[in-house]
Parts: structure tokens; sequence; C-alpha cells
């Protein structure tokens, strides 16, 4: 599984926690001032965010590799066809969304999944990216995550 964009971990923890996924590669600059348009941006101090992830990821050594790069930097890594999962929750831009479908997309292998974060209608770049690309996902969940077969 890769998750792009990890911030401090919350996801991440949960993924390791609750489901049988062997490795989780989490994926995050962990960078502010990524985009003027978007006060998280600015909001939180990134190495602060970046010492709770590593703090919260303690019990977890072993099962997952952290990326501290881009998602266009991490892509790099990984073969086309060899991923069960990738869980997009980076920049909630319609571009930035649609650019990692993009990239990722063909980083999974067929029947396997992808998905994300924030698909509701405070982040309607998210949604505009995520039903283009797939028309409706095969779910939302309550905390707002969306999920889609590839096949």
């Amino acid at each position: 599984m890769v998750e792009v964009g990890s911030f401090a971990g919350e996801s991440t923890e949960e993924f390791l926690k609750h489901t049988k996924i062997s490795h989780l590669h989490a994926v995050d600059p962990w960078l502010g001032g990524y985009d003027k348009n978007d006060p998280a941006s600015e909001w939180y101090l990134l190495p602060a965010i970046e010492a709770e992830f590593d703090e919260r990821m303690k019990p977890f050594a072993g099962r997952f590799t952290k990326h501290r790069m881009s998602s266009a930097e991490a892509i790099h890594l990984f073969p086309d066809h060899s991923l069960d999962f990738v869980y997009i929750d980076a920049l909630h831009t319609y571009d930035s969304v649609r650019v990692d479908i993009d990239i990722w997309r063909p980083k999974i292998r067929p029947g396997a999944f992808i998905g994300g974060h924030d698909y509701d209608s405070n982040f309607p770049g998210v949604i505009r990216a995520v039903n283009e690309s797939f028309g409706q996902p095969d779910h939302i969940f309550s905390e707002r995550s969306w999920i889609k077969r590839v096949l």
C-alpha cells in the first residue's frame, strides 16, 4: 500500500492497526508553503507534524517505510501493477488530486483499489477529480474517504 499524504500519521496508524496490510509506504514531503491558496500550507509547523508522525509510527517499525518526498518523486519507486492499494490524501485542489490519480493509477494491479480522503462539499476539487476519473466511487465512508476498484 502507498499512502500519498501522511501528515501526522492518523490514517497511517489506522491502516496499520486495523487492516492486514503487510507493508505501507508513507509518502509526504512534510514541507509547508506548498500552495498560497491553501491556508493549511502555512497553518502547521511541519517539523512538529513530522515528529508526531515519527512518534505515532514507532509501534509499527518494520511494517512501513517513510518516504520524505513528493508524490511525483515517489512514483518512480514502484513498478506498474505492483500495488494493492493507493490512498490519496495530499493536496486537495482539483489539479493536484487529478495528477495524483493519473500518476498512481498505473501502479495499481488490476482488481486492486485506489481511494482517498475528503470526498465532501468542503473540497469540490476532490469530488470533481474523482468523478471525472472514475465516475462515482464504489463507496464513500462516513469519515469522507472514498474507494474505487481498478479494473
